[in-house]
Parts: structure tokens; C-alpha cells; sequence
């Protein structure tokens, strides 16, 4: 009998580790890529973005919206409107919910900022549009031209 409750014993055990592991695995590598929820992504151009990362948030009025989800090279062609054509730019893929994404109207200010000192970590950040009850980004999810950030060489 008590050779039947250690094999017993080293089962629950051995499947009880396995449950374990397996969620270590699903939080480290599996669940920061779910998307729960629609999802509305823009693109921003910019000739340079400076010290922006991918996974910073998106920042309007004080609160995150959403996030940088990737930082890609524009080749000339796709520079953008403000952009002279004759240089490469870089295209920030943002994602946003899209219920936040309604409530942002289009045509405000896109610039990379920072929280504080010039040594903290940068974000992007979407000011007020000029014309508060034109679409929103949901909407109109054509391309954003964003202000560039000053460079040291200026």
C-alpha cells in the first residue's frame, strides 16, 4: 500500500511541475504577445526619431494610449508629407486600442518626448488637434507626418 502512495506521490508531483513550468513558459514568452480587444495601428513618419524604442508608450494628454510596436527604415518613397523625397525616413508602427484610438482626433502634433531630464527613457506623445471633432484615428488611419526631435549636431 505505501508503495502505491509514493508512486502516487512522485505523479502528482511530476504533473504539478509541469503545470508550473508550462506557465512560466506561457507568462515569459506567450502573453505579452495576445492582443485582447480590437486594435487600431498607424503609422508615423519621421526623418529621425532620436532615442525612441520600440515598447514605449503612446502618450495623450498625460495618459498612454497605446504603445510603439515596431521602428523601421522608409525608403524615400514613403517619406512622407513635409519630407523633401531625397532622404530616408523611419516609419513607428503604432498600436493603439481602438476605443482609445476614437477618442484621439486627427491632426495634432506627433513628436518624441521624454518624461523629466534629457536622461530619461523617450516616448511618443500626441498633442491636441486643431479641429477636435474631425476623424479619428480609427477612422482615418492614413500615415501621421511626425515632428522630428532636435538632434545634438543642431
Amino acid at each position: 500500500m505505501l508503495a502505491q502512495d509514493g508512486k502516487l506521490a512522485t505523479r502528482v508531483g511530476a504533473i504539478v511541475l509541469l503545470l508550473i513550468s508550462a506557465a512560466i513558459v506561457f507568462f515569459v514568452f506567450v502573453s505579452g504577445r495576445l492582443e485582447l480587444g480590437e486594435r487600431t495601428r498607424l503609422h508615423v513618419l519621421f526623418k529621425h526619431t532620436g532615442e525612441l524604442r520600440e515598447g514605449a508608450p503612446v502618450i495623450v494628454a498625460g495618459r498612454a494610449v497605446g504603445r510603439v510596436e515596431a521602428i523601421a527604415l522608409a525608403p524615400r518613397a514613403l517619406a512622407g508629407p513635409g519630407a523633401d523625397g531625397n532622404e530616408d525616413g523611419v516609419d513607428v508602427t503604432l498600436v493603439f486600442h481602438t476605443s482609445a484610438a476614437r477618442e484621439i482626433a486627427r491632426g495634432g502634433d506627433v513628436f518624441v518626448s521624454s518624461r523629466g531630464s534629457f536622461l530619461s527613457a523617450r516616448h511618443l506623445e500626441i498633442g491636441p488637434s486643431p479641429t477636435p471633432e474631425g476623424p479619428s484615428l480609427a477612422s482615418d488611419t492614413r500615415p501621421l507626418r511626425g515632428i522630428d526631435p532636435p538632434t545634438m549636431d543642431r
